[in-house]
């Protein structure tokens, strides 16, 4: 037998006698009390080892300590929140769980009705079995049996509602670039972006379409990299907890954005204090949490710091620097109230300075992104949940740009801000079969522009903008608006089939003066013991907030709320079996009465100035129509292999003079799929791919027009013909296509834990595997004899990038 000084302490003692005949058991009791097991090793010898920690015991409610059966009791990571093990309460309330590895942990309890209970839970070293009871509080507001909103997708939490469901495992191993959730994203299905952008296109709707929150404040500008297509969210994703994306048929609670909402919710910081260190080629993140005592308050701080020089190589800039902050204190000043104060900070800085025998480059760009709000909770009884926000947010732009070449110049001065002032409350109600719901809301905006730009082409092409390609403008204006927001809604259960969610909202703006009424249903089916109907249906508006005038297009016109109407038709069925399978079918249209006009570039992909290119048009649709089918479905094949794989079939169209024209971000046809297998030992990888038909493109040619004749005079009595002029022709608004889209990601994680509780992580991205050299616009070039000579813009081959994360 071999053992080790360090495992078998002189303090051990055998105060129980071993009972057993057999001396193999009689061994395996005597360690049993101390911590200790034996493991066979070579020759016939026996090693003495600690043993693994399980733990056991038994879940009760608060109210009469009844025992809870049916509770999912979970072994999470504390620093990452990844699923250890995890099993189910009997019928007495009893569960076990385990091997508990070393380090910090968090044993969790979940049961719909109740609100989820944590525990820290610390291994070091020799442990013994444990035995924890945990209570679970009834929530005054349940977690319903049956969702009832279609089209939801929730990120970095198990759901058991929607089949479009990924924990904070599946997040994490996705292949995203920046480590950004956001660029996740488009693997979902009814989700486009480009391969720059971060900012998602939701089912073919325009980016300020989306609302954004976190942790119940609207982000009104959530993005880094501005001048590059907003590359990079401002939203750390160690800090999330939760994501829910709806992409359509949102209740009356969600309002003045009218195509879908990204709501993300920060954790909620327990137990001991830890310290991350995270480094990959985009960013530098120190990010740290823990407890306040028993009381259940806790601190959250996350800084990052914008990798420049990637950023110059991958987005092809000229260094742009960026950065963020984020706070978050929770407080508990009684048992039936909770106050939490946040604060959100990003910056970002882009300097250029070129001069030489082409021309002369300089930029100064300033951004930064202010919000700091408080939420109070209050329960009022055992089913009454009151809810208040208070908010403040700043946002300020400087843009100030200078360049010239030999076919343009431009010179540019754009100096605008926008303060929001806002309160908040919502209210909630238990019902017997269900739940009442409301609130209002109330927002005063105050912006300012101060617009000097001034440009001149000589490129053809820039005789398709609606200036001809020569302009000079200037606008300064204050501007004060407000904006009251009323909600009302009811979820009830309607027999053990039918579920419904009927609402009314009530929207003010005073900038335009209107008064807005917005009714909404949803009902949910139960069509069987693992299928589940949706529908949905409902008005929505979305006003034209004053900092949203293209300015720098010469659009200062405030433009009526536009006027959109959902409807939403989905099933939801599990398969019984040992792959999971769980699909998800859904079809929608979503039709808007009175969209506003709107300024786009027609070839090129993005652009530091997009207003400033000569490619510039105006797009005034007197409807837009958006219609699709969406299927999802998810298993797995054995214990280390699960996926899943989308396809979507949609249409997202403008009619323009009474004819439908395609919108430059319509995919007919999308699919994607991911794999992810479990190597063991803490190691994955991950495999997602990607397919949508090519994106709209407008055809044109040229045509030499031939100089006019001049008037002859005294001076020149000599009849003079002018010079040739190259006049560019448009073809049918995007009525060609650029090649198809596809590639392959890969992320490989592998992770480390330290007995003392230190955790390393090591992951290595590959974007783009197979070297696709996907064309996301067209570069043209208009020659003095009319001919058009159009070279791809394309993103580039194989991307690697590292990264890791330390945590203390």
């Amino acid at each position: 037998m071999v053992f080790s000084s360090r495992v078998v302490t002189p303090d051990l003692v055998v105060e129980v006698a071993a009972t057993s005949e057999d001396p193999r058991r009689r061994l395996d009791e005597l360690l049993a009390p101390h911590g200790l097991t034996v493991r066979e090793g070579p020759g016939g010898s026996l090693v003495v080892v600690p043993a693994a920690v399980r733990l056991r015991g038994a879940v009760r409610s608060r109210r009469g300590l009844l025992p809870l059966a049916g509770v999912d009791v979970r072994l999470l990571r504390a620093g990452d929140r990844l699923v250890e093990s995890e099993t189910t309460s009997d019928a007495d309330g009893r569960f076990e769980i385990g091997p508990v590895p070393p380090g910090p942990m968090l044993l969790e309890a979940r049961r719909p009705g109740f609100v989820v209970e944590q525990r820290e839970i610390l291994v070091r070293g020799r442990n013994r079995d444990r035995e924890i009871d945990l209570v679970l509080t009834e929530a005054p507001v349940p977690e319903d049996q049956i969702d009832v909103t279609p089209s939801r997708v929730s990120l970095l939490q198990d759901s058991a509602a929607p089949a479009v469901a990924l924990d904070h495992d599946d997040v994490l191993g996705l292949p995203h670039l920046g480590d950004d959730i956001f660029r996740a994203l488009p693997l979902i299905p009814g989700v486009t972006a480009t391969d720059v952008s971060a900012q998602p296109r939701i089912r073919g709707a325009r980016r300020d379409e989306t609302q954004v929150l976190l942790d119940g404040q609207e982000l009104f500008e959530a993005y880094h990299l501005v001048d590059f297509d907003n590359a990079l969210s401002i939203v750390a994703p160690a800090t999330l907890d939760r994501v829910d994306l709806t992409l359509g048929g949102f209740p009356a609670s969600f309002g003045d954005r009218a195509g879908a909402v990204l709501d993300m919710g920060t954790r909620s910081p327990s137990g001991p204090a830890h310290l991350r260190l995270g480094v990959s080629l985009l960013t530098l993140q120190l990010d740290g949490f823990g407890g306040l005592g028993a009381d259940g308050g806790g601190w959250l701080v996350s800084l990052r710091r914008g990798s420049t020089d990637l950023a110059e190589k991958i987005l092809k800039t000229d260094q742009p620097v960026y950065w963020d902050g984020f706070a978050k204190l929770a407080l508990v000043p009684s048992p039936r109230q909770a106050l939490r104060l946040h604060g959100l900070y990003a910056a970002d800085r882009l300097e250029v300075v070129e001069i030489g025998r082409d021309g002369v480059k300089r930029y100064n760009n300033d951004y930064d992104r202010q919000y700091a709000w408080a939420a109070h909770q209050l329960t009022l009884g055992p089913r009454t949940l009151v809810e208040t926000i208070l908010s403040s947010s700043t946002v300020d732009q400087d843009r100030r740009a200078t360049e010239i070449e030999d076919n343009f110049s431009f010179e540019l001065r754009d100096r605008s801000d926008f303060d929001v002032l806002g309160v908040r409350q919502t209210w909630s109600h238990q019902l017997a079969d269900g739940e009442l719901e409301g609130g209002a809301e109330l927002r005063r905006f105050q912006s300012g522009f101060d617009y000097r730009g001034k440009i001149d082409f000589e490129d053809p092409l820039a005789a398709i903008r609606p200036d001809g390609g020569h302009a000079d403008r200037a606008f300064r204006q204050r501007t004060t608006s407000e904006h009251l927001g009323l909600h009302a809604g009811l979820r009830a259960t309607v027999g053990p089939v039918v579920t419904l969610q009927p609402g009314l909202r009530f929207d003010r703006y005073t900038l335009t003066d209107e008064a807005l009424l917005s009714p909404r249903l949803g009902v949910a089916l139960r069509l069987g013991e693992a299928t589940i109907g949706r529908l949905a249906w409902g008005r929505y508006y979305q006003s034209q907030r004053p900092y949203e005038r293209q300015v720098g297009d010469g659009a200062t016109e405030i433009f009526p709320a536009e006027r959109s109407e959902h409807r939403v038709l989905g099933v939801e069925h599990r398969f019984r079996g040992p792959a999971r399978l769980h699909l998800r079918v859904e079809a929608y249209e979503r039709r808007t009465g009175n969209p506003r006009p709107r300024y786009e570039n027609l070839f090129e992909g993005f652009n530091t100035f997009p207003e400033l290119e000569p490619d510039r048009v105006l797009i005034e649709p007197e409807e837009s129509l958006a219609r699709g089918v969406e299927i999802f479905l998810r298993g797995r094949a054995g214990r280390r292999v699960d996926g899943w794989v989308s396809y979507a079939n949609a249409t997202t169209r403008d009619r323009i003079a009474g004819r439908w024209v395609p919108r430059q971000v319509e995919e007919r046809e999308a699919l994607s799929a991911n794999l992810r297998f479990d190597l063991g030992a803490r190691t994955s990888l991950d495999l997602a791919w990607r397919y949508h038909t090519g994106w709209p493109i407008t055809p044109l040619t040229a045509e030499v027009l031939p100089g006019s004749a001049g008037e002859p005079s005294e001076d020149d009595p000599k009849l003079e013909v002018g010079e040739a002029e190259v006049v560019p022709v448009l073809g049918p608004l995007n009525s060609l296509r650029l090649p198809p889209y596809h590639r392959l990601d890969l992320r490989f994680r592998r992770s480390w834990v330290r007995p003392s509780g230190k955790r390393w992580e090591v992951y290595l991205d590959v974007q783009n595997l197979y070297g696709r050299r996907n064309v996301d616009g067209l570069d043209i070039q208009i020659e003095d004899d009319g001919t058009v000579r159009s070279q791809r813009e394309e993103t580039t081959g194989v991307f690697p990038s590292i990264g890791f994360r330390w945590e203390l």
